[in-house]
């Protein structure tokens, strides 16, 4: 804006001249004056630019931080895990996961009734986590890690008798 109304004084003061030569002492006055405060405003603008620069830079660094942490996240789920997904526009429903298909990287997910209502891409669930329009509620390791514990717990008793499992001393 300042360099507009800069530039219209100028030409004001140009018209008003009625001599060639005022008319060029004007303009290289202008001229010289404009340059020198480029030059004073240029390490200011300089600086501002590298503050721009680097805040740009680590706001790239948070957001491919922020889509592996949700890559990692889609990639570690199991059959069985809940997610809250866009299922009905404006309101997140609560799924499970019903099916994986790694050959093309589905994710097949049913509600509550078992109904097919949603199928993604892993690709398309980290964005949709990163953008915050889904929520992984579980991602389905309490099954396995029980059933892991089950199995590891018969196999530790499986040389004890009843007795000593239910603890009857009688």
């Amino acid at each position: 804006m300042q360099v507009l109304k800069n530039v219209s004084r100028k030409n004001k003061a140009e018209k008003q001249t009625q001599k060639i030569e005022e008319r060029k002492v004007l303009s290289t006055t202008y001229l010289e004056t404009r340059k020198q405060e480029l030059q004073e405003a240029y390490p200011a603008h300089r600086k501002r630019a590298k503050l721009k620069e680097k805040r740009a830079r680590i706001l790239r660094q948070k957001a491919q931080q922020k889509h592996e942490a949700a890559t990692h996240a889609v990639d570690s789920l199991n059959v069985d895990a809940w997610v809250k997904l866009p299922v009905m526009e404006g309101t997140l429903t609560a799924c499970k996961l019903v099916a994986v298909i790694p050959g093309n990287d589905t994710y097949i997910f049913a509600n509550r009734a078992g109904l097919k209502v949603a199928e993604f891409t892993g690709s398309q669930l980290a964005h949709m986590i990163v953008t915050e329009n889904s929520e992984i509620l579980d991602t389905g390791d309490e099954f396995e890690s029980v059933l892991a514990n089950g199995v590891t717990g018969l196999r530790e008793n499986r040389d004890k008798s009843y007795d000593e499992l239910t603890g009857d001393t009688a």
